[in-house]
């Protein structure tokens, strides 16, 4: 059986690891290993696989999410993982990326590589201009974007300028000031919350 485990609970839905491959399923849906999401709650989610059913927990270091009323302002709280990061799964332009949360960054940051895969045309985007930005590795030419859409969680917000850096050595997508700067942030305990006004 493929392995699972469940990596964040998302409102009404999950995000399921299965053999290391991310997949956001809500009840009903089924993953392209043939895992079926039966039903969760906050902290589980029962599944099915070849006719036998299962549960998985969400694991320690693991996201997790919260809803509230959109009327009354949406929050989202971030786990610290094992590494030390604020990880959390979003998307960009309605596309399911990996996010670290990054005070300290000004702007949302990608790769380059990270930027094609969701069809970003950053040369035409940013009319061709290039800003040099410093990174692990030393210099490195970065384009500045804007993006449509990114949301995290019931947190959505237009218009989020980004910087796409060249190369690949992003995993995650830095999720920084340009999108932070319009909510309420605080961290208490390993726990980052993200709150709309």
């Amino acid at each position: 059986m493929p392995a699972v485990a469940l990596t964040a609970v998302l409102g009404d839905k999950v995000m399921l690891s299965v053999d290391g491959k991310n997949h956001m399923l809500s009840d009903g849906e089924r993953t392209p290993e043939g895992i079926l999401l039966l039903s969760h709650d906050g902290e589980r989610a029962q599944l099915q696989h070849d006719g036998e059913s299962f549960q998985v927990r969400l694991g320690e270091g693991a996201v997790r999410a919260s809803y509230k009323p959109k009327a009354t302002g949406s929050e989202l709280k971030v786990y610290r993982d094992r590494m030390g990061m604020f990880r959390t799964p979003g998307t960009i332009n309605g596309q399911l990326v990996s996010f670290m949360v990054d005070t300290g960054a000004t702007t949302v940051a990608m790769s380059a590589e990270t930027a094609s895969q969701l069809g970003i045309d950053f040369i035409q985007a940013s009319g061709g201009r290039q800003v040099g930005v410093s990174t692990a590795n030393g210099m490195a030419r970065a384009w500045p974007v804007t993006l449509d859409r990114v949301a995290v969680g019931a947190l959505e917000e237009h218009f989020v300028e980004a910087l796409v850096i060249e190369g690949r050595a992003m995993d995650d997508v830095l999720l920084g000031m340009s999108f932070l700067g319009r909510l309420d942030v605080s961290q208490n305990q390993g726990v980052m919350r993200l709150k709309s006004d």
